[in-house]
């Protein structure tokens, strides 16, 4: 791939990464305005989706702007570097995931518990959703540790890990299980973490847009490797050549 088309998709993913959750989290707090009676504290963020939800086509798009975005992300992220390869994978299950569900809208209260075919896709949808973007973080940590310009961003991303799947398993327990009535409160939380860590890899993407990782491509490997070779090198050797010899 040629390092200027290199460097515009980065840098279009990188923005996509940094929009997507901004864009859907204020969204999301409108709506939430919009519908008299609504309760984000109580109600999780798929009810203003719902069928009975007067806001039910902003949020289905809102759902399907965030997938788009997201997957978007996760293909920058992959072509930044090839180690990122499995974050990148999960990241773009939870922007397709996103997608989907924009199609898939709730039953009213958005149970677990639902038997429509809908509200069971989309409950599953869900799982699978909240899963892999929550082990997103770890598998980042993982792979970035021993890459230099990431690694302060790799410490932290351990620490989101942890309080991220901390979290998958408190929400998801609570409203399988009904165990408290501020699951609206606990999903908000759970994203917002997550989309924090969104936008700083982003950002951390944008400000790296044209710089090569020899994991990205064999032509980038082969181009980090033939710029390697010190200067020093050619200059001494240019030197051995042209400087005279010293009578014996």
């Amino acid at each position: 791939m040629k390092p200027a088309l290199r460097s515009r998709l980065i840098t279009l993913s990188a923005a996509a990464g940094i929009i997507g959750p901004i864009l859907f989290g204020v969204i999301v707090i409108a709506l939430g305005y919009l519908w008299t009676g609504y309760n984000p504290l109580t109600q999780t963020i798929s009810e203003l989706g719902a069928t009975n939800a007067p806001t039910m086509g902003l949020q289905a798009l809102n759902f399907a702007i965030l997938g788009i975005l997201t997957t978007i992300f996760a293909i920058g992220l992959n072509i930044h570097n090839g180690f990122f390869r499995s974050t990148a994978i999960v990241v773009g299950m939870y922007g397709l995931g996103s997608l989907l569900v924009a199609f898939l809208p709730c039953n009213p209260g958005c149970s677990f518990r639902g038997s429509s075919v809908v509200q069971v896709a989309h409950s599953l949808d869900a799982l699978i959703s909240f899963t892999t973007i929550a082990t997103a973080p770890l598998l980042f940590w993982r792979s970035s540790r021993t890459v230099p310009s990431w690694t302060k961003t790799s410490v932290w991303s351990l620490r989101v890990a942890i309080g991220s799947i901390s979290l998958l398993c408190a929400p998801l327990a609570i409203t399988v299980l009904s165990l408290s009535p501020y699951t609206g409160l606990l999903q908000r939380v759970f994203f917002g973490l997550l989309f924090a860590w969104m936008i700083v890899i982003a950002f951390h993407l944008f400000s790296l847009r044209g710089v090569r990782f020899p994991g990205s491509s064999s032509e980038d490997a082969h181009t980090s490797t033939v710029g390697s070779v010190h200067p020093s090198s050619s200059d001494n050797l240019g030197r051995s050549e042209t400087s005279p010899k010293e009578p014996a």
